[in-house]
């Protein structure tokens, strides 16, 4: 399956990859961010104009909305216990909502514009980054607590983690740039330059060895190799594409 967050029409696309069947969703106001999380079969998407989250349960058929901060972005649930997390651009804050009574039970201040929200694979620290301080704020998401802000290049939109290899990657928009941080200091390993045009969605693939990185100026998706940090290939895309998001599946 793969679920799009479709802003200008206000809806979820699930697409099925088998039966190339697509099931369309009402969300609320211009979609953003999205999340799917298999364990729990829920979609959350997050809608950047009227100041909510869609918790869509697609076992029990049935759709939530909860009001967060202003301007809400990147979405994630935690691995093991299900609770959301999503950032509030205009508010600096990122919501934590307790999945089982759908409230938000704690709001954390981090740096300006946070965007992009990241769990480790074991849920035990929080990555959030804040566009406007060109920073990553890590937190301690048991004790709902900054524990590190760490800099880096300017705009940073999204973050992935190669724990294997000890890297944090972060996509720079406005510095076009990559950067990779040693994940125990945060301190800065390597830097990828003109990597290309306003670089925003980046993921990364393991078992295929693969950065995937989506360029909004360029209308190109550049793919590296994960290992030698070398380019690829470069495949056109339709114009502006962003990919905020977890949107490459290992």
């Amino acid at each position: 399956m793969v679920y799009v967050a479709n802003p200008n029409s206000n809806n979820v696309s699930i697409i099925n990859l088998k039966t190339k069947k697509v099931e369309n969703i009402a969300a609320n106001k211009s979609p953003l961010g999205i999340k799917y999380h298999k364990i729990f079969n829920k979609i959350v998407v997050s809608n950047w104009y009227d100041d909510t989250i869609t918790i869509i349960d697609q076992d029990k058929k049935e759709k939530k909305t909860i009001k967060v901060g202003k301007s809400p972005a990147g979405v994630d649930i935690h691995p093991t216990t299900g609770q959301i997390v999503v950032a509030n651009r205009d508010s600096n804050t990122v919501n934590i909502i307790e999945d089982l009574n759908k409230k938000i039970i704690s709001t954390i201040k981090v740096q300006k514009s946070p965007f992009g929200v990241f769990f480790s694979s074991d849920g035990k620290k929080l990555y959030v980054s804040n566009v406007q301080s060109n920073s990553i704020s890590v937190i301690d998401f048991k004790q709902r607590k900054i524990i590190k802000n760490f800099k880096v290049q300017e705009w940073p939109y999204q973050v992935s983690i190669f724990s294997e290899n000890n890297e944090i990657f972060v996509s720079n928009q406005r510095d076009d740039s990559i950067s990779i941080l040693d994940l125990q200091t945060y301190q800065l390993k390597n830097k990828i330059s003109n990597v290309c045009g306003y670089p925003e969605g980046l993921n990364i693939n393991k078992r295929l060895n693969l950065i995937i990185i989506a360029c909004w100026f360029d209308n190109e998706v550049v793919i590296l190799n994960l290992r030698n940090k070398k380019v690829i290939k470069k495949i056109e895309v339709c114009e502006g594409p962003r990919s905020f998001g977890k949107f490459v599946i290992d």
